[in-house]
């Protein structure tokens, strides 16, 4: 079994960002997909600890540029706009989902077993066709409730966790 946990939206919530990783240390997570909007380049260096994968969002339009300098100096991968990985024998993609069109193309492709992102600020898994969406819903703090969720593979057994 590998676990990874998946998280978007922190909006810069850096004590939110810290419980996160927290829990995701304690469940022993192997990795993390960071589906966008994360704001403040500067707290890319909070996900040190556990190898992350990080794609940008709508909100990070004027600081890609900070955001990858980041990456490189503190560790992580940075996708652009769509990432994806094959781990545990799964295909799995992560954007952040701004573009529908493009969201809606990778579900009906057929190529994926899980599909993340974030964007709604709203939890959801659910089924299409063979691909199962993930998101996560928000880190910040104004969305309804902040949580993250961790994913057992090969399964693709979610487990959401609730922040305050």
């Amino acid at each position: 079994m590998l676990r990874i946990g998946v998280i978007s939206d922190t909006h810069g919530e850096e004590r939110l960002i810290r419980q996160a990783v927290e829990i995701f240390k304690e469940m022993g997570t192997a990795r993390i997909l960071h589906c966008g909007d994360l704001c403040v380049p500067a707290h890319v260096e909070l996900f040190r600890e556990i190898p992350t994968e990080f794609v940008y969002g709508n909100c990070d339009s004027c600081v890609r540029l900070s955001i990858e300098r980041a990456v490189e100096q503190f560790g992580g991968t940075l996708h652009g706009d769509f990432g994806s990985l094959r781990l545990a024998g799964k295909n799995i993609a992560f954007l952040h989902g701004q573009d529908r069109t493009r969201l809606l193309q990778e579900l009906e492709s057929g190529r994926w077993d899980l599909i993340c992102c974030g964007h709604t600020h709203r939890y959801e898994f659910s089924m299409h066709g063979e691909t199962i969406l993930l998101n996560p819903g928000a880190l910040q703090r104004r969305s309804e409730t902040p949580g993250v969720v961790c994913v057992d593979l090969p399964k693709i057994d979610a487990s959401r966790i609730l922040l305050q």
